[in-house]
């Protein structure tokens, strides 16, 4: 499912509440889904109430904003993604994050690096290390840059399987 886009937003400082203009939200989102502004803060909608108007998960911290971009990422079990496994991705970068702020953790090159999701794999597409797509049910972060290269690959060295629900919609975790 790709990310939905249209329109813009505003986020408060303080406030759960989004307010969309020109958004469709009844129908181009869900709760469960990811919003975000800049790809490394997310934030989980819990209620739609109209097709400007919906509910995140925890009050926003930053600067106040209006007619700003933002992509929501469709990822709940309606779109046919399980919400757990967006769940496991939110917590994950959470993780990162806090890492990243307190710094710790590898550095690179061009510094700390956030994952990405880029949503279900496209095999013509280019992915570089950090970015993360969905396959099969399970989560993916590729490891070296890949274009054309299976994550489901046995033995693969340019994916790193994140995680994955199993028979009965138990999960695994493969670090």
């Amino acid at each position: 499912m790709l990310p939905y886009k249209t329109g813009t937003i505003t986020l408060t400082n303080g406030l759960a509440t989004v307010t969309g203009s020109g958004t469709l939200w009844l129908t181009n989102a869900q709760s469960g889904d990811i919003l975000t502004i800049d790809n490394s803060t997310l934030y989980i909608i819990t209620a739609i109430s109209s097709d400007t108007a919906l509910t995140l998960d925890r009050v926003y911290a930053e600067t106040t904003v209006s007619a700003q971009t933002y992509t929501i990422m469709r990822i709940s079990s309606g779109w046919g993604m399980p919400a757990k496994l967006a769940q496991a991705y939110v917590e994950l970068t959470d993780q990162y994050r806090a890492r990243w702020l307190a710094g710790q953790g590898p550095k690179g090159e061009k510094g700390d690096t956030m994952f990405n999701y880029r949503g279900l794999y496209i095999a013509s597409l280019t992915y570089t290390p950090g970015q993360m797509v969905y396959k099969n049910q399970a989560l993916y972060v590729c490891l070296t840059q890949a274009t054309g290269k299976d994550p489901e690959a046995a033995g693969s060295t340019y994916w790193g399987k994140i995680t994955a629900v199993i028979n009965a919609g138990k999960e695994g975790i493969n670090l």
